[in-house]
């Protein structure tokens, strides 16, 4: 069956003479809350003959739609997908899942709007055609980053929002004091732009850390040990008499100005509380970037060719991992 769009009143006669059962979790619980009874039963009825979602010999509902119907009206997870992009409305699609099939649903002024009942294979397939992956070869950037690598990277690169060519420092010796220098007089409400938003890092880390005791006690060491790290990882790299980022981190920090993104959101119903995994996607030219936390507290940036975004989807939309169920 192909999309199925339903009225109130249609599916309240489903509700009252086919046993169509409801969570509390599904966006058409108001109909079993309220007892729904439609209006005109004999025109109800006939509607949902002519859409094939009844059959006229025994009454009950078809197979196909109930494939359609039950994710959405019995549903153990949902899944919202979230697309922004700049200068236009946050687009909001949702999907309702039962047993891992999955329906996406949307409620229209002209009715509710089921599409086709997809496992997680298809789901995944369903959603990477939306997205486009890096398609050219080389390395690919994967990287985990501390947050205070991430607000040193968020006050170094300022020059590249006005000239992406531009060295981030003409003077490397100057490195230190100047990131130590933005961090200090930077406003906590300023440090909230773009580049810190987007990764989840809204103010100063500690720089204290009971457990180890060779942790910098400075301003400057502590800045001089996140610098340290971005050479490290490559991503700060000299060039001639001053500093650059990386080509590959670069491209990603335009994608984060650009202000496209997807979000994913999966919620799984349990019988106490939900689990709730969050992904968030950066599309730019020629490429596609994943953002999310590692076990460590780091942040992890991953660029993605068609592989790695099968693998991202599948974690960010697929069954919960056991492990979170124990």
């Amino acid at each position: 069956m192909s999309h199925l769009q339903l009225t109130d009143d249609e599916i309240a006669l489903l509700r009252y003479t086919c046993d169509l059962y409801f969570v509390e979790e599904s966006p058409l619980f108001f109909l079993e809350s309220e007892k729904r009874v439609p209006e005109d039963l004999t025109n109800s009825y006939r509607q949902l003959e002519q859409k094939r979602v009844v059959d006229p010999s025994t009454f009950q509902i078809t197979d196909p739609a109930l494939d359609q119907l039950a994710p959405v009206t019995e549903c153990d997870a949902r899944v919202v997908h979230l697309q922004k992009r700049e200068n236009q409305d946050t687009r909001l699609i949702d999907y309702y899942l039962l047993d891992e099939i999955a329906v996406k649903y949307r409620n229209e002024d002209t009715g509710h709007l089921m599409g086709v009942d997809m496992d997680t294979d298809e789901l995944v397939a369903f959603l990477a055609r939306r997205l486009v992956p890096r398609q050219s070869s080389g390395d690919l950037l994967l990287v985990d980053l501390t947050p205070l690598e991430i607000i040193a990277l968020a006050q170094l690169s300022a020059p590249l929002r006005t000239n992406p060519q531009a060295p981030i420092v003409t003077d490397p010796e100057r490195l230190p004091a100047l990131a130590n220098t933005h961090a200090k007089e930077a406003d906590p409400k300023g440090q909230d732009n773009t580049f810190l938003g987007v990764l989840g890092v809204r103010t100063l880390p500690q720089n204290h850390n009971p457990k180890t005791d060779a942790m910098p006690k400075s301003h400057e060491e502590v800045w001089q040990l996140a610098l340290e790290g971005l050479f490290a990882k490559g991503l700060l790299k000299r060039w001639d008499n001053g500093v650059k980022l990386n080509t590959a981190f670069k491209r990603f920090v335009t994608a984060l100005h650009q202000k496209e993104r997807h979000v994913f959101v999966r919620y799984d119903f349990g019988d106490d509380e939900w689990f709730i995994r969050e992904s968030t996607l950066i599309p730019t030219d020629g490429s596609l970037y994943w953002v999310g936390m590692s076990d460590d507290g780091l942040v992890t940036i991953k660029e993605l060719d068609g592989d790695r975004l099968r693998e991202v989807l599948n974690t960010a939309v697929g069954p919960l991992a056991k492990k979170h169920t124990t």
